[in-house]
């Protein structure tokens, strides 16, 4: 019988806890085996029992002996503290500027970048619940923002926070904080809301709706339109940095686009004081593509024109606009200039013969306004080319004193006549109803906005400059922008 149960135990599945042998203690100490898939096969045989087939199933077994290595087994160290937990594992949070700015509230032990940050996100605080905050101390080590100025005889709103940069890293945290209001909720918050707090609030807005209006911008608290205004400068200066910046950095986008687009013309004109100190006068562009393109595919006519700037720094932006094979709108070059006169139209003719190899504008038809400037110019650098003058711009001078439906009538009939004796019947009748009139339009050249005058071969009767028109308008967003946007031309 003894021998028979001896072989039981050495057939029998190993125990889980065993007794140490060199221990002399009196408690039993135990210790673990190490079961791997290989070693542990359970020998136990089912029985008529379900609950003891349960109990002794290999899964369970298996499971429960895993749950003990687990709970036995010694966490490794980590000698890095984290970055969120004070000396006494206290975690605190860090503050997301991210965050949607009506979720923000002071919290006490959250840490900070800066004062600044600070500062704002408690002005998001006071402006979402009402408050009226105002900084007791603020500077370089601390803040205190209390709620309400009270008189003497006034109930004092307890709200507190206290803030300052730990001792041990340059992060700023809240120290103290009382976060009970006594007092009731007011809109009107003074200096508390300041146009570079408004600036930063619709910083958003702007990027994706750069047209918003000073009125979208009040917000549900009153502000003035001057703060919207300021507000809104201040929003477009963060995003597309400061004019200085961009006009002193006039050599550096002339080198970058030479850079990157090989074979262009750019040139750049500046005023050179006594002093040494420059000033922007000028900027030309013309890229090899478009001046490749107009010479190969389009028609030989340009249109000449010249539009303001609406961006802070006024000035204007002159174009070469030219009309492709399907008479749509094909731009050749263009200048920004301080203002428009001769000299600068002289300048960017100068260039834009050069670059298109138009010699003295023989089989060249020009197309542009009644600027003094720009006739002048025109006769100089192109004598011998066909410069036609917008009829639109004529008729405009001419209605500010020949008013009347019969006088438009005549004058666009005129205009478009293809021969020259219908042309002088039409002006014979304007000369019967006025002899003024007919006087001043006979002064205006008339063989440069009638198309019984215009030579054939061009594939173009336009009496005004259209197209041009058409492309200040497209380019009216971008004539707001800083000067960086039309010197890349987008």
């Amino acid at each position: 019988m003894a021998s028979s149960s001896g072989k039981k135990k050495d057939k029998g599945p190993e125990k889980v806890y065993v007794q140490d042998s060199e221990s002399d203690d009196d408690g039993v100490e135990l210790s673990f085996f190490d079961f791997s898939q290989e070693t542990f096969k359970p020998t136990l045989n089912s029985c008529d029992d379900p609950f003891l087939n349960l109990l002794c199933d290999e899964s369970l077994l298996r499971s429960g002996i895993d749950r003990m290595r687990a709970d036995t087994s010694q966490p490794e160290s980590n000698e890095t503290e984290h970055p969120h937990f004070n000396e006494v594992g206290v975690e605190y949070r860090v503050h997301d500027p991210s965050m949607a700015w009506d979720q923000m509230r002071p919290v006490l032990g959250d840490y900070y970048e800066s004062t600044e940050q600070l500062k704002f996100a408690l002005t998001n605080y006071a402006v979402k619940n009402g408050y009226q905050l105002y900084f007791e101390k603020r500077d370089r080590i601390r803040v205190i923002a209390k709620c309400g100025k009270h008189s003497q005889d006034a109930l004092p709103c307890p709200f507190r926070v206290a803030a300052g940069w730990k001792y041990n890293e340059r992060t700023f945290q809240i120290k103290s904080i009382c976060e009970t209001h006594l007092c009731a909720r007011n809109y009107n918050f003074g200096s508390l809301v300041t146009s570079t707090w408004l600036a930063k609030h619709f910083l958003n807005d702007i990027i994706m709706k750069p047209k918003l209006s000073l009125v979208e911008m009040r917000f549900s608290i009153h502000v003035s339109m001057g703060q919207c205004q300021r507000a809104r400068v201040e929003a477009r200066n963060l995003l597309e940095g400061k004019l200085e910046e961009h006009y002193a950095r006039v050599w550096d986008y002339a080198a970058a686009l030479l850079q990157s687009n090989p074979g262009s013309t750019c040139k750049v004109g500046v005023h050179v004081n006594p002093g040494g100190v420059n000033y922007f006068r000028r900027f030309y562009v013309c890229f090899k593509n478009f001046k490749d393109g107009w010479i190969r595919g389009c028609r030989r006519v340009i249109g000449l024109d010249g539009c303001f700037l609406k961006g802070h720094v006024k000035g204007e932006l002159l174009t070469a606009i030219g009309r492709d094979a399907d008479n749509h709108v094909y731009p050749i070059a263009w200048e920004v200039v301080d203002v428009e006169n001769i000299d600068n139209w002289n300048w960017f003719l100068e260039l834009l013969v050069d670059d298109l190899d138009l010699g003295s504008g023989n089989g060249l038809v020009v197309i542009s306004d009644q600027h003094t400037g720009l006739l002048g110019a025109v006769s100089q650098q192109l004598p011998y080319v066909e410069h036609r003058q917008c009829a639109r711009h004529i008729f405009a001078n001419f209605r500010k004193r020949y008013t009347g439906l019969e006088l438009k009538n005549l004058f666009w009939e005129a205009a478009k006549s293809t021969v020259e004796g219908d042309f002088l019947v039409v002006m014979e009748k304007i000369r019967t109803i006025t002899k003024a009139g007919y006087l001043q339009l006979m002064k205006r050249k008339p063989h440069t906005s009638c198309r019984a005058y215009f030579s054939p071969g061009f594939s173009c009767d336009a009496l005004e400059k259209g197209i041009s028109e058409s492309f200040n308008s497209m380019i009216i967003h971008m004539r707001k922008k800083t000067f960086d946007h039309y010197a890349r031309g987008n």
